[in-house]
């Protein structure tokens, strides 16, 4: 545009002075032609006096210059209006050219600029012309102008429009990058007279293009090191989405080379994608420049498998870059943990113990089924609920309040340790009465953090046990108490453990002292020696076979003290039954001391043996 600026102006400038000269030219050669045909033709009348001769020619001169005066005025009216036209065509097309308009003599001096100089430097015209070009001009960009000006000059530069980017000097002293672009003026005789140019400040362009050009370098660097892949595409005016490049990543991640694809439509590189949205997304994301984004796309060809995260977004108007992710393994791993997250919920959301996950606060965040059937509260009331609120009644054992910073979850998560069964009682707003839970807390902790943020407890409702195990004391009790009664004993043994519990009446019944090592078979020493092979082997048979029994007399022997002659052993009577079965690990001995000798004479520590 400039170059066609520069042109413009030299044909105008060159093309109006012809025309003002030709013109008075024209009006001399036709006057002198008209004199020169009246005086021939005044000869040619014939013979007449003197005077009367010299009077008709000058009457017909006369003529002659009035019609030369006449078509004199006449040209130097055209030759005005012609010089105005021009100027009126200089002035406009100097007025409305984009940049500053000057004109330099052969000497380098300045003799005419447009007033767009004042915009672009600060100058005033006349303080401009009349000056060296190379005043207005900054270091290097001097010295190239003047060498080219006398290239110029010297015609070593041929005679044609040519282009420099100069720097120049504003009149504050600033710098501005300019592009000049000027054309030589040559007169009629084809003398070079002057050089006229037009000068645009483009600072603000160059400093645009070299901002592309840096965003262009980083925008290269970031693909080539980007571990995403990157594909390239162009819109074409046709509406076909040509793919123009990839990054290294691209072709490791998809395992392939690229460069076939150069060049090809998005159809042609990649056919599985016809069945897809992609390719109409890509276009309107390098059509529009709106972004598009998509957690899974599947492709699947002879080359290349799998699924991939894709993240689409215009570079340029027509251009968009689709960057992708192989999350193949990551959505296998989402499908698993969604799975495994599954089991977790119906195992947490069925299993008959309370479960609750409380925050850092001791606040219950979720909680199961169980939990809520257990403390007899619905799931609003549980969500939300603190281990310190006071609704929770909490008691021990003993029947003493249990505060809330004493629950396990609180102490786990002060601690940061794990508690494990913990008995206490909780109000049952349902039953209207204290449940017995026994409670064990494990702290959750976040990767790095020592203090956590979460508490996970585990309740079982022990109630019943509680209250068998309290019938049992309480059953226990009350045999001891009839034994010590009726001055009966009795003992457990384990065959397997070889180990052995006797009742404190049997204790008393045998003298046995406190203490009595009673493991490693021991019990063996309460049958009389007599009696223990043939005793032992009946239990061994009966265990076998898993009969019941009833009753073996046999003689039993004190440890401690002395042993008379034992009674003769008696088995089990036919069809007689016991009251409990026989098992095989344990058997129960009731033992009594003899009341009177029976069958023969025997020594007061007989006794007679009931195992049962």
């Amino acid at each position: 545009m400039a170059g066609d600026d520069a042109s413009r102006l030299g044909e105008a400038t060159q093309g109006a002075p012809g025309t003002a000269v030709l013109a008075p030219l024209q009006v001399a050669v036709t006057a002198s032609l008209l004199t020169a045909l009246v005086v021939t033709a005044v000869h040619r009348v014939g013979p007449m006096s003197g005077w009367l001769h010299s009077a008709v020619t000058a009457v017909c001169v006369a003529l002659c210059v009035a019609v030369t005066v006449r078509l004199s005025q006449a040209a130097a009216g055209a030759r005005q209006r012609v010089l105005s036209a021009a100027d009126e065509a200089w002035r406009s097309l100097v007025h409305n050219v984009d940049g500053c308009v000057w004109r330099v003599d052969l000497a380098g001096r300045i003799t005419y600029v447009s007033p767009a100089v004042i915009g672009m430097s600060g100058y005033q015209p006349d303080e401009v012309v009349g000056r060296p070009l190379s005043d207005f001009l900054s270091g290097e960009s001097a010295a190239l102008a003047l060498s080219a000006f006398g290239d110029r000059v010297t015609g070593k530069l041929l005679p044609a429009p040519t282009r420099y980017d100069l720097v120049h000097r504003r009149k504050d002293g600033s710098e501005y990058l300019a592009q000049v672009r000027c054309t030589p003026i040559y007169d009629a005789d084809g003398r070079l007279v002057a050089v006229q140019g037009i000068t645009h400040d483009v600072t603000e362009q160059r400093r645009a293009e070299l901002a592309l050009a840096e965003a262009d370098t980083r925008f290269t660097r970031i693909l080539e090191a980007s571990p995403m892949g990157v594909h390239l595409y162009e819109l074409m005016p046709d509406d076909r989405l040509v793919f123009r490049a990839a990054n290294p990543a691209a072709c490791a991640i998809l395992g392939i080379d690229h460069a076939p694809f150069e060049g090809l439509t998005i159809e042609e590189a990649f056919p599985p994608l016809v069945a897809t949205e992609v390719p109409a997304r890509y276009r309107a994301v390098a059509r529009d420049g709106v972004p598009w984004r998509t957690e899974q796309v599947v492709y699947d060809d002879q080359r290349v498998h799998g699924a991939y995260e894709v993240h689409a977004f215009q570079t340029q108007p027509g251009f968009m870059a689709a960057m992708f992710l192989d999350v193949t393994s990551r959505h296998l791993q989402a499908a698993a943990l969604a799975e495994s997250e599954a089991r977790f919920r119906f195992l947490f959301d069925e299993m008959a113990q309370g479960a609750v996950y409380q925050d850092a606060d001791g606040r219950v965040e979720q909680a199961n089924a169980s939990a809520c059937r257990i403390l007899g509260l619905t799931m609003d009331q549980m969500l939300g609920r603190s281990s310190l609120d006071p609704h929770w009644r909490t008691v021990r054992e003993d029947g003493t309040d249990l505060p809330g910073t004493e629950h396990p979850a609180m102490i786990a998560l002060r601690t940061g340790r794990e508690v494990r069964d913990v008995m206490f009682g909780v109000y049952n707003p349902v039953d209207d009465a204290h449940r017995w839970l026994m409670v064990s807390a494990v702290p959750q902790f976040h990767a790095g953090e020592e203090r956590p943020y979460q508490c996970f407890a585990t309740f079982t409702d022990v109630t019943d046990l509680r209250a068998a195990n309290q019938a049992l004391r309480d059953s226990e009790g009350l045999v001891r108490e009839a034994q010590e009664a009726a001055r009966v004993g009795s003992y457990l043994v384990d065959w397997q453990a070889q180990t052995w519990t006797v009742s404190p009446m049997l204790e008393t019944i045998f003298g046995l002292p406190t203490g009595y090592a009673r493991g490693g078979g021991r019990w063996r020493d309460l049958l009389h020696p007599e009696d223990s092979a043939e005793v032992l082997a009946y239990l061994a048979e009966v265990t076998a076979s898993g009969q019941r029994f009833d009753r073996m007399r046999c003689a039993c022997a004190a440890p401690c003290a002395t042993s008379a002659r034992p009674s003769p052993l008696s088995r089990p009577r036919p069809g007689s039954r016991s009251n409990c079965a026989a098992r095989s690990a344990w058997r129960a001995w009731v033992c009594w001391p003899a009341a009177s000798p029976t069958t023969s004479t025997t020594s007061s520590r007989r006794s007679s043996a009931t195992p049962s």
